[in-house]
């Protein structure tokens, strides 16, 4: 994994000087590197409060703290951030966490239908629709304790891997995050 933005404790970024070597971040405005480094961090990086966010929630919250334009060089820089931060762990990690979106939007969506359906006067059809929802409904409300408990355990142990200083060639970790 190549983590070339970190956090200080003071609420501000390092740039590592191995992130201007890379086009795609060399290219961004630099009077506004800064800014734009805690943009990829935040959209980016595993050790981000608002990692586990959706796309459009963390667009909404990085837009609500820094007034930016959302380019295509600053899209082209996000690709390439997340491309260097990729592990396989890493990939499985934010799968899990999208499909745990996905769980949740479809518990909404089979509630919402199944408001509409008992609002109605049901016949026969309606009935074995709302059996079918409900059952569907029930199925991915059983799934999540076991992919949020796995997903924990998980992402606990690549916040280990990460704070490990364990490097090999560059700035490769060695172990669990290393890409084999």
């Amino acid at each position: 994994m190549n983590r070339l933005i970190k956090p200080t404790s003071d609420g501000n970024i390092n740039i590592d000087d191995e992130f201007f070597l890379y086009k795609e971040f060399d290219i961004l405005p630099k009077n506004k590197i800064h800014t734009l480094a805690k943009v990829l961090f935040l959209m980016c990086d595993p050790s981000s409060h608002i990692i586990k966010w959706t796309h459009e929630e963390k667009i909404n919250e990085i837009n609500n703290q820094y007034k930016i334009e959302w380019t295509e060089e600053l899209k082209t820089a996000i690709d390439k951030y997340n491309t260097l931060l990729s592990t396989p762990v890493l990939v499985a990690i934010n799968t899990a966490n999208n499909s745990l979106h996905t769980m949740t939007k479809s518990i909404k969506k089979i509630d919402s239908m199944l408001q509409e359906l008992l609002d109605t006067d049901l016949g026969l059809d309606d009935i074995k629709s709302v059996q079918d929802n409900l059952k569907a409904n029930i199925d991915i409300i059983n799934k999540l304790p076991n992919l949020v408990k796995t997903l924990q355990e998980l992402e606990e142990k690549y916040k280990a891997g990460i704070s490990t200083d364990k490097k090999a060639i560059g700035n490769q970790e060695v172990g669990f995050l290393s890409v084999q």
